[in-house]
């Protein structure tokens, strides 16, 4: 399986073997600009506005083309009933109403070049490659829940119960 991943402006091609239960698709990023991605981070009440380099434990960042808004990263090592309670009960930003996002918003935010605006206040280069739960369980078993990530288009489901990262979304 070939996946495609934008790094430093280049679009670089990988290989992989076959995996049971992967999900293949052909994606090809747009070009990046640096309006797709803006730093929508606040503090307190929700209206103050901020910056993830001034504020990073709050750091938001909103792709312009879906209005997803996207936390940093909030756990590793979680099963995904697990990242789902903690996004539902989450209040970040001043503001609640946060959701895992489905595999369709993982695979978009790749898409619209999350990669090239990995930080170390939002989501590292090297967490970008990280398998992060969404919000998507497959039809045919509802124990599974699919996963993915922001550097690599990558998905894959796998049991509930293992342990992957998470963000959250509004």
């Amino acid at each position: 399986m070939k996946i495609i991943c934008r790094r430093f402006g280049l679009f670089v091609a990988f290989w992989s073997h076959p995996v049971v239960g992967l999900a293949t698709s052909e994606v090809n990023p747009i070009p990046v600009e640096e309006s797709l991605w803006i730093d929508t981070t606040t503090v307190g009440d929700g209206e103050t506005r901020s910056s993830c380099r001034d504020w990073p434990s709050n750091c938001t960042m909103t792709d312009v083309l879906t209005g997803i808004s996207w936390t940093r990263v909030l756990g590793r090592s979680q099963s995904w009933n697990e990242a789902d309670a903690s996004c539902g009960a989450l209040h970040y930003n001043g503001l609640a109403g946060w959701r895992l996002p489905t595999i369709d918003e993982l695979s978009s935010a790749f898409e619209h070049g999350a990669s090239e605006h990995a930080s170390k206040e939002w989501i590292s280069e090297l967490d970008m490659a990280a398998p992060y739960w969404s919000a998507s369980v497959p039809d045919f078993n509802r124990s599974f829940a699919w996963y993915g990530g922001f550097g690599l288009n990558f998905s894959f489901y796998d049991l509930k119960s293992y342990k992957n990262w998470f963000v959250c979304v509004k």
